[in-house]
């Protein structure tokens, strides 16, 4: 008999606490309308300090209506810009959707769904915003990363993704800028493998198109990783053959490499897609250029071949300065083509038996020379103190004995 009257006892007391947890999420959700009538951010306070129990004790932590209320009194303290609420919790939009989403997980029977997707769709909406904040006035790069991070863990909750996006007209919205925001600011924090995950997670939903891919290969060359840089940057090309932006990426590491054939054939098909772009131009003209004259002498082209690619480069160089006239690389080296081609011509007037051939070879040395002086002066107007020009005009002005230019750029070199 007295081991019955202590069970009993044991189910008093018991009934009692579960009774007394019940109690404070019932206080909670007292002092939550509260404030929705009054607006008083203690009592969001009050409310924070009965909910906060609930959550750990086991009577009633498993219920969807304590997470219920602790979502809306989180989310209220978020909303409250008052001195009072300031100081109550630290991420309190944090506790609110993670609140929310529990409340989906333990709600059983469906009966806060609707409104929790569209609280949580709220939260994404204003996680997206505070991660744009950080990331374009305070420059918070980490902590713009977690909020649109937290942007895509909401969106990807499966109540929010399953439901009917025409409550969430922003959702394919926020899942592509948020990703891409993601991976944006976890590369200029250098936390590369945080950005591959989300550069490559917008591959494989197929946003932005073909930026993502460059953003990849940028990625694996800041890690100097060019092999895979090229990987993702040629897969780019396969999916997006006619996008200018890959063609180009691709292109400046054939020009890095010296891989001169595959990048004239990226310069040509870069220029079909851009023809406007004097940069390209220049860049093609500069490749023959450099095939004319090589380094290594095994590939030194015969005498038509020369002719035939300094003939190409002019033609690129003038066509870069017909597009912009004053593009200073374009500008000096068609003077420097002329110089150098003079140059070559004087070198081999030794071996010239025949007096008129070398009488002949001579005079198109001395025109050739003539021909550059009007573009390496006006490289010189362009960019006063570069010295390559400088040293050429030296010469110039010497051979064609203008001693006062050639006193004043002398003067220029010794500084």
């Amino acid at each position: 008999m007295k081991s019955l009257l202590i069970t009993s006892a044991a189910i008093l007391i018991g009934g009692f606490a579960a009774m007394a947890q019940a109690n404070k999420v019932t206080s909670a959700y007292n002092y939550l309308t509260s404030y929705q009538q009054y607006k008083d951010a203690n009592d969001l306070r009050s409310a924070v300090e009965y909910i906060e129990p609930a959550t750990t004790n086991e009577k009633t932590m498993a219920s969807a209506k304590t997470w219920y209320y602790r979502g809306q009194i989180y989310h209220l303290i978020y909303q409250d810009s008052s001195e009072k609420a300031k100081g109550i919790v630290v991420e309190p939009l944090t506790l609110a959707a993670d609140s929310y989403i529990k409340t989906l997980e333990l709600d059983a029977k469906k009966e806060y769904s609707k409104e929790m997707i569209g609280r949580l769709y709220v939260a994404a909406n204003q996680f997206y915003n505070m991660g744009i904040e950080q990331y374009n006035v305070k420059k918070n790069n980490l902590k713009a990363t977690e909020y649109f991070e937290k942007v895509l863990q909401i969106i990807a909750v499966p109540d929010v993704a399953s439901a009917d996006k025409k409550d969430m007209p922003y959702y394919s919205f926020l899942d592509t800028n948020a990703t891409n925001l993601a991976a944006v600011a976890a590369y200029d924090l250098k936390d590369y493998d945080r950005a591959k995950k989300y550069f490559q997670v917008m591959i494989d939903k197929g946003f932005r198109g073909a930026r993502p891919y460059i953003n990849m290969g940028q990625i694996f060359k800041a890690e100097k990783n060019e092999a895979g840089m090229m990987e993702v940057i040629q897969k780019g090309r396969t999916k997006y053959p006619d996008d200018a932006a890959l063609i180009i990426e691709e292109l400046n590491y054939y020009l890095a490499n010296g891989k001169d054939n595959e990048a004239e054939a990226n310069l040509k098909l870069a220029i079909t897609k851009d023809p406007n772009n004097h940069q390209l131009h220049f860049a093609l003209g500069s490749i023959y250029d450099k095939l004319s004259s090589p380094d290594d002498v095994a590939k030194k082209p015969s005498k038509e071949e020369y002719h035939a690619l300094r003939k190409k480069a002019e033609g690129c160089y003038m066509k870069a300065l017909e597009i912009s006239p004053d593009y200073f690389n374009a500008v000096y080296n068609l003077g420097a083509l002329y110089f150098n081609e003079a140059s070559d011509i004087y070198k081999g007037l030794g071996d010239i038996k025949d007096d008129k051939l070398y009488e002949s070879e001579s005079k198109r040395a001395e025109a050739l020379l003539q021909k550059s002086l009007p573009y390496l002066e006006k490289a010189h107007v362009i960019d006063p103190k570069d010295k390559n020009t400088l040293i050429s005009l030296k010469e110039l002005y010497f051979r064609n004995g203008n001693e006062a230019k050639y006193a004043e750029i002398k003067a220029l070199i010794g500084k």
